[in-house]
């Protein structure tokens, strides 16, 4: 293999042909004429979305005609690099698929750089935001009990004028007193009057 390089002085720009002659034992070769390409694509990534479509990306000289082909060299999408020297190109799913060659070319001024060779990788997966749930606090509720000996309106373990637990005036422990029962629920009182032991002066 033989391999040399010209100095950077301007001599050369891309478009130009080159003369290659090698000479062996003093008996020079055919020329072999070149032409210097032009600048390639730096930074080639391919990354495969989860629809299938597949995403290009690179850099390059501002303004130069992007290229893409498949592995047997057919056109699948152009492009052209941006002022900021950076050029994205999405391919529609369907067209490649993983494991698949992709070949990037850049044209600058009708001249054509060497192809950089890059695969289709595989899908990229996407990876959801855990949302964070809030634990919401219960306000326990305080029940208060009824109590047999509570008196209730007009009606509850004491009457009005006669008491469940004592001697009603006009009222019976196990009875009815003037204007209450002994055996009627208060307001807001779960046990019964009838339930206090006492007896009334009249029972």
């Amino acid at each position: 293999m033989v391999s040399s390089t010209l100095p950077s002085a301007g001599t050369l720009k891309p478009g130009d042909t080159v003369g290659v002659t090698v000479t062996t034992d003093g008996v020079p070769s055919k020329t072999v004429t070149v032409t210097v390409p032009a600048q390639g694509a730096t930074n080639v990534t391919v990354t495969t979305n989860p629809d299938g479509s597949v995403d290009i990306t690179g850099e390059g000289k501002p303004g130069s005609t992007v290229t893409i082909t498949d592995g047997k060299g057919n056109t699948i999408a152009t492009g052209t690099v941006g002022d900021d020297g950076k050029f994205h190109i999405t391919i529609p799913s369907g067209i490649l698929k993983p494991g698949d060659s992709v070949g990037v070319t850049l044209t600058t001024d009708g001249v054509p750089s060497k192809t950089t060779t890059v695969t289709v990788p595989n899908t990229t997966s996407s990876n959801g935001t855990n949302g964070n749930g809030s634990n919401g606090t219960g306000t326990n509720g305080t029940g208060s009990n009824g109590n047999g000996s509570t008196t209730g309106t007009n009606g509850s373990g004491n009457g009005t004028s006669g008491n469940g637990s004592s001697t009603g005036t006009n009222g019976n422990g196990s009875s009815t007193g003037s204007n209450g029962s002994g055996t009627t629920t208060g307001t807001n009182g779960s046990t019964t009057g009838n339930n206090l032991p006492s007896t009334g002066s009249n029972a």
